[in-house]
């Protein structure tokens, strides 16, 4: 008992001990083992506790999943967590007062018989106890953390995808029938957040049935998921290889780089990183070719500036989007399996492939510049 509760006095500070309210035991379940926990906890933490403190609660998992022995600590960990996101104390499963080997009264501790709510005013906090077989004892104080809800701004008029995949037909129409009980009227989702989750935290290319909903709302949503459920979804084809095709500059136009400024800024940023570099042998601003509004030229220097742009706005943008993939989600880009152009466009795929060989974004600038100046003095 003494080493327990030496190292219960070297973790509990006088704030830990007037605010925990609950204790996840190690409950070794023997007539020995629970006595001697059950009292360090009482002389440390149950009566040190301010005068008018809530009875400590107190429990064990091990009377639902058995003693899981180097998996026993995370158990309780991942209980005390699951009770703190449900607000609730849930309880220990064949506790009865008669055949206990503790006094728990006397010690001011409690076990919970039913599940009870887990009202408390600040943030909700308990104790993770656990034992090794080597004599090592271990504890661990948790403390809740409530992440602020921030509802950030989203351009309405951005089309949204929710997508989804899953190996066998069956397992499709289920993640479906599941994420129409989710949304369902009155539940508190965010579509923003859903449909990011939905897009880039899964891997959906190793899945055979792939399915890409636009939907504008959470109602919807819910109403297109319902209406695919009992279609038939065809396989994709498991050997598809990844394209990358360089258009030509008659298929440009000014301005054409706008929406991805806008909605991407990793592009953003790399836009303006390839621009400042641009400035260093040149005055022209690849930034104002980016920008330009799709009409007519209506000043003699507006007409000279989309004159001169009209040849490295395409390959700068190309480049952009190259050397920003990888960045902008790393565990995602997909390296091509090969990559063309029709027309005079070849710039774009030799700095890509240049990209891929040395993964090194100044010196494939550079390249791209001296190339660009080369085509312009010939």
């Amino acid at each position: 008992m003494t080493q327990q509760e030496e190292l219960l006095r070297s973790i509990y500070s006088e704030s830990d001990l007037a605010n925990v309210q609950y204790i996840e035991a190690h409950g070794t379940g023997t007539p020995v083992g629970d006595p001697i926990e059950a009292g360090s906890i009482s002389n440390v933490i149950a009566k040190a506790r301010p005068p008018g403190s809530a009875v400590l609660q107190i429990g064990s998992v091990k009377g639902n999943i058995g003693h899981t022995e180097s998996a026993a600590g995370v158990a309780g960990l991942i209980k005390v967590l699951l009770m703190m996101k449900h607000a609730t104390i849930v309880p220990s499963v064949f506790y009865s007062e008669e055949s206990a080997s503790v006094d728990f009264k006397s010690l001011n501790i409690k076990v919970p018989k039913e599940a009870e709510k887990w009202e408390v005013s600040g943030p909700r906090i308990a104790g993770v106890n656990n034992f090794g077989f080597g004599g090592t004892n271990s504890h661990v104080i948790v403390k809740q953390h409530k992440q602020s809800h921030t509802v950030q701004r989203n351009d309405e008029k951005q089309t949204k995808f929710f997508v989804i995949s899953a190996n066998s037909p069956k397992s499709l129409t289920l993640m479906m029938e599941d994420t129409i009980k989710q949304v369902q009227e009155g539940s508190k989702v965010d579509l923003a957040s859903l449909v990011y989750t939905s897009a880039c935290k899964r891997s959906h290319l190793k899945h055979r049935y792939r399915k890409a909903i636009i939907v504008s709302s959470v109602d919807d949503l819910r109403e297109k998921l319902g209406a695919t459920v009992n279609k038939k979804i065809n396989p994709s084809n498991p050997d598809s290889k990844l394209v990358f095709v360089y258009c030509g500059n008659g298929v440009t136009y000014y301005g054409m780089c706008r929406q991805l400024l806008k909605h991407e800024p990793v592009f953003r940023d790399k836009i303006r990183e390839i621009a400042q570099l641009f400035l260093r042998l040149s005055t022209m601003n690849i930034m104002d070719a980016c920008i330009l509004p799709n009409t007519a030229p209506s000043t003699t220097t507006e007409l000279q500036l989309k004159s001169d742009l009209t040849l490295p706005d395409f390959p700068t943008t190309t480049w952009s989007i190259a050397s920003s993939s990888p960045v902008y989600n790393p565990s995602t880009f997909k390296v091509p399996f090969s990559w063309i152009d029709p027309s005079n466009t070849e710039f774009s795929p030799m700095i890509f492939s240049v990209f891929l060989i040395f993964c090194d974004i100044y010196c494939s600038c550079a390249l791209f510049l001296d190339f660009y100046f080369l085509s312009k003095d010939m």
